[in-house]
């Protein structure tokens, strides 16, 4: 998407170089839950995965020019209001446990690191770094107060306000 939409723009505005621009991909949320969903949740469906999202659009970018990209993991989905409520209900002997799990994070971020270091050793003039937003977030998630937070067991009150931004995007 971003090839065919935001580079030729930023290309005819700017003098954008991209051998020094910086590329921040934030993936994994909806391929994490795609996967479990889909009930794919071996490590080698991680691996896979993760191997193609490199191969394919990595790649693609490094053909255009681009060699510096910051990859921001997966933040802490196991700790969503969601799936904090699956966990109290799973201790309790109700139901099933959180999905995604700290397990299928931890195994989402090993693959990424794995292949990540990979690519990066097959790319010499390529530069790749790893923002762990799993470790920063659940450190968010136990001291909240500094940041202002109040709630981390449920969902805010501004969420119900998202029909009215569907509806009324002004």
């Amino acid at each position: 998407q971003y090839l065919t939409w935001a580079d030729p723009v930023l290309r005819k505005k700017t003098c954008l170089d991209r051998s020094k621009s910086l590329v921040a991909i934030w993936i994994g949320i909806n391929d994490i839950n795609d996967l479990y969903l889909l009930n794919l949740t071996s490590r080698q469906m991680y691996h896979d995965h993760i191997k193609t999202l490199l191969e394919e659009s990595v790649q693609s970018l490094y053909d255009r020019g681009y060699h510096n990209y910051l990859f921001v993991g997966l933040p802490p989905l196991d700790r969503n209001p969601g799936n904090q409520k699956k966990q109290a209900q799973y201790e309790a002997g109700i139901g099933a446990g959180p999905l995604p799990n700290a397990t299928m994070i931890g195994w989402w971020y090993d693959e990424l690191r794995t292949q990540t270091a990979a690519w990066t050793a097959a790319h010499a003039d390529a530069k790749t770094i790893i923002f762990d937003a799993y470790d920063f977030l659940n450190d968010v998630f136990d001291n909240p107060a500094p940041y202002g937070i109040t709630n981390t067991t449920d969902f805010c009150d501004a969420r119900r306000q998202w029909p009215q931004i569907v509806e009324d995007p002004a």
